[in-house]
């Protein structure tokens, strides 16, 4: 460290200005600059995507969206949703050993909707799952119909295996129409962080009156993960001087890194008469305040007619593998879903590697 330090006073006295920037940017003397700083990744798709199609358990048959995805016990868990024959997305179980090829744990979901006239009835989705060591926690989006209005909240549930679980007694916990905010009027995704004994819920809306229909991406806090507190704007907005995501940004997943929290999130641009959604991804020192990197999308839909996600790729699922490799699970779809036509929903996987 001695000799370290002693060669940059050394150029700092020598070399020119420029080269001393150069020297700074690559060794790192500058103290805010992270090692391995997750912008350096370079994602490739695999050539065997898509590496999640529909089931053929009826309940799963029609799409297949990933939820989480955590790696215990020696393999990957992934907690993902599926729309099945009756037209209700469900919560199921899978596990891999490589996160390539993945079986079902069960021919039944793990988590299914309440009963009529309960607040999730209609359907459960978009499960975030956490494990502490002793007990599963997952926050999932529960929705209900009424006067022909979909109702979104987000519901607890605890398990002991990750198999069965419970539903928590007084759910609803979480309903965005009691903050009454502008930027988040009706919920779409969330995704939670335990830290310690605090929670931090990172979720994309859609908002009312300026934010009329616009998705962008906020935060709650809690102390135990049913009592929430939302923070009054939102932290990630679209840039709209930004192709690539001119419209909204959505579907976030957050996880920390050293003294960084680094969000994967989805974007959806309009490029010419398209619109189409990418991956980017934020970092941030405290989830509030996110810096984009410059050169986002760092994943992208596949341009090519028969693609299986030619029309976008979003709803990112990052984690670190043994060989210090990242591995992203991503949901693609060939078209959007229209009054006419319905998109086949799947999920991909790409891997990341520091340029």
């Amino acid at each position: 460290m001695i000799k370290f330090k002693t060669k940059c006073l050394y150029v700092i006295k020598f070399s020119s200005f420029l080269f001393l920037i150069i020297l700074l940017t690559f060794y790192s003397c500058s103290s805010s600059d992270e090692s391995h700083n997750l912008f350096d990744l370079k994602w490739q798709k695999t050539q065997k995507n898509p590496i999640i199609t529909p089931g053929y358990y009826g309940w799963d048959s029609k799409q297949v969206l990933v939820g989480t995805v955590l790696r215990l016990q020696g393999k990957f868990w992934m907690w993902h949703y599926s729309l099945g024959d009756r037209g209700k997305f469900q919560i199921g179980l899978k596990d891999s050993k490589d996160g390539f090829s993945w079986r079902n744990t069960s021919t039944e979901p793990v988590l299914k909707p309440g009963g009529e006239g309960e607040w999730d009835d209609l359907r459960v989705s978009k499960p975030c799952v956490i494990y502490d060591g002793n007990i599963f926690r997952m926050w999932y989006v529960g929705e209900t119909k009424k006067e022909g209005k979909i109702i979104p909240k987000i519901g607890l549930a605890i398990s002991q295996d990750g198999v069965k679980w419970e539903k928590y007694q007084d759910n609803p916990i979480f309903d965005l129409r009691d903050y009454n905010h502008d930027f988040a009027d009706f919920l779409f995704y969330s995704w939670v962080l335990q830290e310690s004994n605090h929670y931090k819920m990172w979720f994309s809306a859609a908002g009312k009156n300026d934010y009329k229909n616009i998705q962008s991406i906020g935060i709650a806090h809690s102390d135990d993960g049913m009592n929430w507190r939302v923070h009054p704007e939102p932290v990630l907005e679209r840039d709209t001087t930004s192709v690539w995501e001119n419209f909204y940004v959505a579907n976030p997943m957050v996880f920390k890194k050293d003294s960084l929290y680094y969000m994967f999130y989805g974007g959806l641009g309009r490029f010419g008469f398209l619109f189409k959604e990418n991956i980017g991804i934020a970092r941030s020192y405290d989830g509030i305040k996110w810096e984009k990197y410059h050169d986002n999308p760092v994943l992208v839909y596949t341009y090519d007619s028969e693609a299986w996600d030619r029309e976008f790729v979003t709803q990112p699922r990052v984690l670190k593998t043994e060989s210090d490799k990242y591995y992203m699970w991503y949901v693609g779809a060939d078209k959007k879903n229209t009054t006419d036509q319905k998109g086949l929903y799947q999920i991909g996987l790409a891997i990341g590697e520091f340029k």
